[in-house]
């Protein structure tokens, strides 16, 4: 009987050393791991790891040769791109390849759960693997050696929320445009020259060098060519990954909007936020709406900021852009694929007058939000939800999926925004037993907004006809269950060096520029006045911030995450003064 069962043990403990053979629907952060570190695989790099993937998860992938993400590439690299590989709807990793890039050694990874826990807000679980040696260096060491020195990171490390948020949202460039990818402009004809051009240098590159880590992806046609086929096949990509990540963000934002103050007298609200509703502030009695927009203006002047010549001006830059594609609610045109049919700007400045409804303060906030966005990727939404939150005093930049914020626009339209409504009605009994009938989607996939939005302004006007409003102070904006991104206003207090230290200094710049470890950007003393007086006075670092703070363009701008508001510019640019 001793025999036997040393026999079986012996047999177990090799049956699990075995290297697993997995599907794309099994490979997950620990399935991968543990080939990683099993040493039947041998998987001593990266190029080792993404050949231990079955060849289904290596078919979906997009390819950004231009990211501000850690892994770059920040200025534009055709031949050394970021890839971003959706290996199944739960997993994605990404790689790049040149060691100039950061992070050239390592895979970065997302983990999706989107069916935990109604007050789980870590929908989203990033982390990162990282390898000591390249490929080929890599080659030529034991496997003991090299796993050794292998690090694999916790879930949503310091160097992941510095830009994703607490908690972690999905960044990606939102749909219909993916700058700075291949396959970048949805319905986009004929090709962006970039593009193109992008994708030739990068076939070509792949001739070059048969062996390198895009070979082991599979090969998408016509891109040596910079052929429409390849084009189509990086669009499809981008708008099923964008789809996804925007999916996984809903049920974030869902949840988080059950856990906001006072959301059972505002869950009515919320719901004709997200569904578009027309004439907004007419779902809220009279005297709340108007406190509602007091605050808006009293936080953001967009009285002062947007005089009826202004408006005027912006409507007509709208009526020029070609592609109005997100706006088409509002313009009331007819979209062809391709470009809007235009009418004379009189009647289509008529047309977006009746669109933007009656409340002069709120279509201030809708041209304010719409400025932010981009117009061709304008979404209705935004100033909605800016009414509903940021006017009561609180945050909502962490719900969006751009990298720079605010934009408040919801990705992927509809079909996020209906997702975060399903996921309300999960949370939410009170929500599921009224509404459940007409907030189904219909057999085209999209909820019908009419009967909804009929029965919602009775239910929130009833919900909220008690409810006062508080006057929120200009700088009282609040961050709504989460630390991504605080910041605001000019500090008060007096340093011996400078009239005022920038507030933003500590609750922004900090986020990357730790002055004692080189985790993410350079480390700077922002934490310390003294020490910052020394820094700027070291070379030509005054300058330096100065550029970066003021550039026009995103890639060298700073911060990456955030845009700065005009006081915290002055008052950063007041600081830097000799």
């Amino acid at each position: 009987m001793l025999i036997w069962l040393t026999a079986l043990s012996v047999g177990v403990a090799h049956a699990a050393t075995a290297c697993p053979t997995l599907t794309a629907k099994q490979i997950n952060f620990k399935s991968l791991t543990n080939a990683i570190k099993n040493p039947a695989c041998n998987i001593r790099s990266v190029s080792d790891a993404i050949k231990f993937l079955p060849a289904e998860a290596r078919r979906t992938y997009s390819l950004f040769y231009r990211s501000r993400s850690l892994q770059g590439p920040s200025k534009t690299d055709f031949k050394s791109p970021r890839a971003v590989l959706k290996i199944n709807d739960d997993f994605m990793l990404t790689f790049n390849k040149d060691p100039k890039h950061q992070g050239s050694l390592s895979f970065e990874t997302v983990e999706i759960n989107t069916k935990g826990n109604k007050r789980d807000l870590d929908v989203l679980k990033y982390r990162e693997i990282k390898f000591p040696f390249t490929d080929a260096e890599a080659a030529g060491k034991s496997w003991k050696e090299v796993r050794q020195k292998m690090h694999f990171s916790g879930a949503n490390p310091k160097k992941c929320v510095a830009c994703h948020g607490k908690p972690p949202r999905p960044i990606y460039p939102g749909y219909p445009d993916w700058d700075g990818s291949f396959g970048s402009q949805h319905f986009e004809r004929p090709l962006p020259e970039e593009d193109v051009r992008g994708m030739r240098e990068y076939g070509a590159a792949l001739e070059i060098e048969p062996n390198s880590r895009y070979s082991l992806l599979e090969p998408v046609a016509g891109i040596k060519e910079g052929a429409q086929e390849a084009y189509d096949h990086f669009d499809g990509a981008n708008d099923r990954i964008n789809a996804r990540l925007g999916e996984a963000n809903a049920v974030r934002v869902a949840r988080l909007i059950a856990q906001t103050p006072d959301y059972k007298k505002f869950r009515y609200a919320f719901l004709a936020a997200l569904l578009r509703c027309d004439n907004y502030p007419d779902y809220f009695p009279q005297e709340v709406g108007n406190g509602l927009l007091e605050n808006i203006d009293r936080r953001f002047g967009l009285r002062n900021k947007w005089p009826e010549k202004r408006e005027t001006n912006f409507l007509k830059e709208i009526f020029n852009t070609e592609r109005q594609f997100l706006l088409s609610e509002h313009t009331d045109g007819v979209f062809d694929g391709q470009k809007m049919t235009k009418k004379p700007f009189p009647e289509f400045k008529n047309s977006i007058d009746m669109a933007l409804g009656k409340n002069p303060d709120f279509r201030k906030l809708q041209l304010d939000t719409f400025s932010l966005q981009n117009i061709t990727r304008a979404d209705p939404l935004g100033a909605n939800l800016r009414m509903i939150m940021e006017g009561r005093g609180l945050k909502i930049d962490s719900w969006f999926l751009d990298l720079t914020q605010p934009t408040y626009r919801y990705h992927n339209g509809a079909n996020a925004t209906e997702a975060t409504i399903l996921e309300l009605n999960k949370i939410d009994p009170i929500l599921n037993k009224e509404l459940a009938e007409s907030l189904k989607p219909t057999s085209v996939g999209f909820i019908e907004k009419d009967k909804p939005c009929a029965i919602l302004k009775k239910l929130s006007n009833a919900s909220l006809k008690d409810q006062r409003v508080k006057s929120v102070p200009i700088k009282a904006s609040v961050d709504s269950g989460t630390e991504a991104g605080n910041c605001c206003g000019p500090d008060k207090k007096k340093t011996a060096a400078h009239a005022a230290y920038p507030d933003t200094f500590k609750h922004t710049c900090t986020q990357c520029h730790d002055d004692k470890i080189h985790l993410i950007g350079p480390p700077i003393p922002f934490t310390s006045p003294e020490k910052m007086s020394m820094w700027l006075a070291t070379g030509d670092n005054r300058n330096l911030m100065r550029n970066k703070i003021q550039a026009s363009d995103e890639e060298g701008r700073m911060p990456p995450t955030r845009r700065l508001e005009e006081e915290e510019k002055s008052a950063i640019i007041e600081f830097l003064k000799p």
